[in-house]
């Protein structure tokens, strides 16, 4: 598989079938930081389109 392909080949292995783009985890990070969610630790964001084998034990 050529590495270019990557991030859609990973992309239809979760549950809302989309790339995860750097973009994506740094507006997490910006909406932590930010005024808005004053009141949560951030401890668990997940910015992973939904990743279905996390959902397994």
């Amino acid at each position: 598989m050529d590495e270019k392909d990557l991030g859609r080949f990973y992309a239809q292995r979760t549950i809302r079938r989309s790339e995860v783009l750097p973009e994506y985890c740094a507006a997490a990070v910006f909406a932590l930081v930010g005024p808005d969610l004053t009141r949560t630790t951030g401890m668990h964001i997940l910015v992973d389109s939904g990743v279905a084998a996390a959902f397994l034990r």
